[in-house]
C-alpha cells in the first residue's frame, strides 16, 4: 500500500502568483483545508477553489462553514475524522463511485452567486457616494 505522502503522491508547488494559482486550482477535483486553528477566519483559498469550480472539504473551524453554501456544507467534517473521510471521498471519486461533479457545480453556482451580490453591493455603494 501506498503511503499517501510518499513521493508518488506529493507535488510540493511551493509559492505560485496569480497564474500559478489559477493553474493549480483547474487542476484540482477538491481541495482539502484540514485546519485545527479554532478561529480560522477566512481562508482566501477557499474562495479561491470556489470560484474555479472546486468543491472544498474542510474541518468546522471559525467561519469556514460560513463562507459554504449549504450543498458545500456537507464536506465539512470533525477534525478528528478528517483523514477517513477525506481519504473515503477520495477512493470513491478515483473508483468511479463518488462524482464530484455535482459539487463542481454547486461551487461554480455559488460563486457566481457571491459575485452578482458584490457587483450589486458594489453598485450601491458608488450611488450612494454620488449622491
Amino acid at each position: 500500500e501506498n503511503d499517501l505522502m510518499g513521493d508518488s503522491f506529493v507535488d510540493y508547488a511551493g509559492v505560485l502568483d496569480g497564474t500559478g494559482v489559477r493553474r493549480f486550482l483547474r487542476e484540482l477535483d477538491l481541495l482539502l483545508f484540514p485546519s485545527r486553528y479554532v478561529n480560522e477566519a477566512q481562508p482566501n483559498v477557499i474562495l479561491e477553489a470556489i470560484a474555479h469550480g472546486v468543491p472544498v472539504m474542510a474541518t468546522n473551524r471559525g467561519c469556514v462553514a460560513d463562507l459554504l453554501s449549504p450543498e458545500l456544507r456537507k464536506l465539512i467534517v470533525d477534525t478528528d475524522s478528517f483523514r477517513q473521510q477525506a481519504t473515503d471521498l477520495i477512493l470513491r471519486h478515483a473508483e468511479g463511485r463518488g462524482d464530484l461533479t455535482d459539487l463542481a457545480s454547486a461551487a461554480l453556482a455559488q460563486y457566481r452567486t457571491l459575485q452578482s451580490r458584490a457587483i450589486a453591493e458594489a453598485d450601491t455603494l458608488a450611488a450612494l457616494i454620488n449622491l
